[in-house]
């Protein structure tokens, strides 16, 4: 995310040429969805890995062992898998 950001910001430095100010809010509009996105998947995936209670704590393991295996993995990826934040307007 920090490379991406790093990227996306000198993107808007160079359209903006010299108007910081505006640089910088085109940068959070564009930034601000994808963060807010990730912050939430974060909160979600944190509740997988600190189970509350022995039931979810069983199927978090059976996730895990699932995800060795050729589809288990797949559909484990897709669900984790980076959205990139150097997608373009």
């Amino acid at each position: 995310m920090a490379v991406g950001g790093a990227n996306v910001l000198a993107e808007e430095l160079e359209k903006c040429q010299g108007d910081v100010a505006t640089a910088l809010t085109r940068y959070e509009q564009r930034l601000r969805p994808a963060i807010l996105k990730k912050q939430k998947a974060g909160r979600g995936i944190a509740r997988w890995f600190v189970p509350e209670n022995r039931a979810r704590l069983a199927v978090r393991d059976a996730v895990l062992r699932m995800s060795a295996s050729g589809i288990g993995g797949w559909i484990l990826r897709r669900q984790v898998s980076a959205e990139s934040v150097l997608a373009k307007e």
